[in-house]
C-alpha cells in the first residue's frame, strides 16, 4: 500500500516525468529456469493467445481463431468450442454471459453460454480494433481493453514501433449494448483485473512497461501502480493471496535505443522484412536472418553465452500491495518464452507460452 500511495502522489506532482533506465533483474527478479522446468499440459498449440478458467474446472484456450476446451483429469481431453472470424486475442468466462471472446478487428462476442451470439463491436462510434481483454463486473457490465485504435492486434509490432498510445478501456451495458469510455490514451492495454472490493480496475500497459489502475467508472483518473518494469507486461490476474503478472518479453538496451532513433527505425521498417526487425518477440529465434541484437549470434552452431534474447519467458508473483515476491523465468536458449496468460486454479498455476506452444503448470515447477 505504501508503494501505491507514493506512486499516486508522484503521478499528481509530476505526471509527465520520464521513465528511468531499464532496471536490473536482481533480488526477486533474478533469472532462473522455473518456467522451462515446469510440467507441460499441452504442447500442440500453434498460435496461443489467452486462457481462462471456466465452470467445473474446465480450461478454455484461444489458439489462433479456434477456442478449445481442456477438461478431465490433468486437462488431458480437448475439444473445439468455437471458431471465430479472426484471431481470438482474449477470453473470459462469467456465469451471466458464458464464454466471451475478443476477436481481432471484429469486436467482442459471446461464443458459448447464456448470452451466446451477443456482439459488442464499437464504442463512441469507433470500432474495437484490437480488443485483447474483457471482464464482466459485479454489476453486470462488460469492460473491454482495446489495445490500439490505429492497428489490429495482429499488427502489434507496428504499434510498438510507432510507440502507440491510442489504447482505451470501454464499458458496455450487457443488455442495451450502450458503450461508455472509461479511459483513453493508453500505451497498449492488454489485460484487466478488478480489485477484491471491485472499486479499482488494474490493467497492463505493455509499451509503457507499467501496471496502472483506475476506478471502473467513465471519466476516472488513471494512476500508475508499478512503473519501469524490466519487461513488457501482458496479463495481470488475482491469485490466492497474490497478484500474478505475465510478460511477453524483456526490455533490452538495443530496442530502447532503437525507439529513440527515429531515422534508423523508419529506415529499418521501410527496407527490412518485419520478421527481422530489431524488436521484442514472442518466440525464440529460428532463422539465420534473425537480427544479431548486440550479441545474439551463432558461431560454430552455438550462441554466445552473453547473448541478449529477442524473446524471454517471465511470470511474476506480487503481494496484494504489488511488492514482488518471486519470479519464474525461461532464459535465452530455452523455449518457454512469450507468456501471454497466467491463471490460478487450486494448487495449479497455469501459464500459456507462445514460444513453446504449451500450457505450463507452475504449481508443479521445481525451484
Amino acid at each position: 500500500m505504501r508503494n501505491l500511495l507514493s506512486e499516486i502522489l508522484a503521478e499528481i506532482l509530476s505526471p509527465n516525468r520520464e521513465q528511468s533506465a531499464i532496471p536490473p533483474m536482481d533480488g526477486a527478479w533474478t533469472p532462473n529456469s522455473r518456467l522451462e522446468r515446469a510440467p507441460r499440459l499441452a504442447e500442440d498449440l500453434d498460435d496461443p493467445q489467452d486462457l481462462c478458467i471456466g465452470p467445473e474446472r474446465d480450461l478454455f484456450v484461444a489458439d489462433g481463431s479456434t477456442i478449445y476446451r481442456f477438461f478431465g483429469p490433468g486437462w488431458a481431453s480437448k475439444e473445439v468450442v468455437a471458431r471465430a472470424e479472426a484471431t481470438v486475442l482474449g477470453l473470459t468466462w462469467h456465469a451471466r454471459t458464458g464464454l466471451v471472446a475478443c476477436i481481432d478487428g471484429f469486436g467482442v462476442k459471446i461464443v458459448d453460454g447464456p448470452g451466446k451470439g451477443a456482439t459488442y463491436a464499437e464504442a463512441d462510434g469507433v470500432p474495437l480494433s484490437a480488443p485483447r481483454a474483457a471482464l464482466v463486473t459485479p454489476d453486470e457490465h462488460l469492460l473491454v481493453a482495446d489495445s490500439s485504435l490505429e492497428t489490429k492486434g495482429s499488427d502489434w509490432l507496428l504499434d510498438f514501433m510507432a510507440k502507440g498510445n491510442s489504447g482505451r478501456i470501454v464499458m458496455f451495458d450487457l443488455e442495451s449494448g450502450e458503450a461508455r469510455q472509461v479511459c483513453s490514451g493508453l500505451a497498449y492495454p492488454t489485460s484487466l483485473m478488478l480489485s477484491a472490493g471491485g472499486d479499482r480496475l488494474y490493467f497492463t500497459e505493455a509499451w509503457g512497461a507499467r501496471i496502472s489502475c483506475v476506478s471502473p467508472r467513465p471519466g476516472s483518473r488513471k494512476f500508475t501502480v508499478l512503473r519501469n518494469l524490466p519487461a513488457y507486461p501482458w496479463r495481470v490476474t488475482r491469485g490466492d493471496g497474490c497478484v500474478l503478472a505475465s510478460f511477453m518479453s524483456t526490455r533490452t538496451q538495443l530496442v530502447e535505443f532503437l525507439l529513440k532513433d527515429e531515422d534508423f527505425r523508419e529506415e529499418m521498417m521501410r527496407n527490412v522484412p518485419r520478421d527481422y526487425w530489431i524488436a521484442p518477440a514472442f518466440r525464440p529465434p529460428s532463422h539465420i536472418y534473425e537480427p544479431i541484437q548486440g550479441g545474439q549470434l551463432l558461431q560454430h552452431g552455438k550462441a554466445k553465452a552473453w547473448a541478449p534474447s529477442r524473446s524471454y519467458g517471465l511470470v511474476a508473483e506480487f503481494q496484494p500491495d504489488f511488492e514482488l515476491s518471486r519470479s519464474f523465468h525461461s532464459r535465452f536458449g530455452e523455449q518457454a518464452h512469450g507468456i501471454v496468460a497466467v491463471a490460478e486454479l487450486g494448487a495449479h498455476r497455469l501459464a500459456l507460452s507462445a514460444g513453446a506452444g504449451a500450457i505450463l503448470d507452475l504449481g508443479a515447477a521445481r525451484p
